[in-house]
């Protein structure tokens, strides 16, 4: 049975900016002002553990620097190419837009402002913000974005039990597992890793961690494959643009990676150019969201290794 209820999850992933390179300027902390808006724990291997809050959607936000100004509460969005300001903290900090581009979200594309930004400063890692895009606080869910163009050349371990984020720097010589249970490879396009041995009741499936979305999603060769054609439920995706487009419901029986086994896993299978951006639109995919990301205990990506690392936790 179908029928239609308006609940407008809002999903941030694959975020992306037409005409902007995926480049980061990162840059020593001693070259930035010393702020000590955000605090963190520095351990004895040099990592650096940052005390993080859960929004209402399950997703994680931490403190954030921006200069001197502080702190604001951004989210940590694996599937956003780019870091993203709010409206209300590029107006609290007077900021002129420099040029405008087109950002892409799940439900649709819009022309935006982008401003720079001399520092954006997440514990003692800090890095220059070149062509922000500048969105509604509203869609965001928080006062930013921290995307892919601040997290590249890190392992970031997401510790959904102590609600803390762990940042180290990744090395391609250096494949520690830090106890970890499983260990995945993954392929990795536009910044973002993909993992390729994974299936959803033995359709074989791509899939995209993505820690900024509320529900995961399949795109429409994965609803056909699976034969979820008619669905049990529908509903709509707002997208950090502030678009929403329709989405299906379904329900996969058993999604496997690797030896991990997550059942009864709920689905929104929409039209998004995300999955044509990441080559994926003839392919069945799935965006992988919070909801059964928290399943595990602890979620590690290392993107110089190209891995995505679990701590299963009892009785998954």
């Amino acid at each position: 049975m179908g029928y239609s209820r308006d609940l407008f999850r809002r999903a941030s992933f694959g975020l992306m900016t037409s005409a902007l390179a995926l480049t980061a300027n990162p840059v020593r902390a001693d070259d930035v002002p010393a702020s000590n808006i955000t605090t963190s724990q520095i351990r004895p291997d040099g990592s650096e553990t940052i005390s993080a809050q859960q929004d209402g959607t399950s997703r994680m936000t931490v403190a954030v620097a921006i200069g001197q100004q502080g702190p604001f509460r951004f989210l940590i969005d694996t599937g956003a190419q780019r870091s993203v300001l709010s409206h209300n903290v590029a107006n609290r900090l007077s900021l002129r837009a420099i040029n405008q581009a087109t950002v892409m979200s799940v439900a649709g594309s819009r022309d935006v402002d982008l401003v720079d930004v001399d520092a954006i400063q997440l514990g003692r890692r800090a890095w220059k913000g070149k062509g922000l895009p500048v969105l509604e606080e509203s869609h965001l869910g928080a006062d930013g974005i921290i995307g892919l163009d601040g997290l590249q050349g890190q392992k970031v371990q997401l510790d959904f039990r102590r609600n803390q984020i762990t940042l180290a720097a990744s090395r391609e010589e250096v494949r520690d597992t830090n106890g970890y249970e499983i260990v995945v490879s993954a392929r990795q396009r536009h910044g973002e890793l993909i993992l390729t041995d994974a299936d959803i009741d033995g359709v074989k499936v791509q899939v995209v961690i993505d820690t900024g979305a509320d529900i995961s999603v399949g795109n429409r060769a994965l609803q056909r494959a699976l034969g979820h054609m008619t669905p049990a439920n529908t509903t709509h995706l707002q997208g950090v643009t502030g678009q929403i487009v329709p989405a299906d419901i379904g329900y996969g029986k058993q999604l496997s990676v690797d030896r991990i086994t997550i059942r009864n896993v709920e689905l929104a299978y929409t039209d998004s150019k995300t999955f044509s951006t990441l080559g994926l639109e003839k392919k069945p995919a799935v965006l992988l969201g919070m909801p059964a990301l928290r399943l595990f205990d602890r979620v590690a990506i290392d993107f110089a290794t190209r891995r995505v690392m679990f701590d299963m936790p009892d009785g998954l």
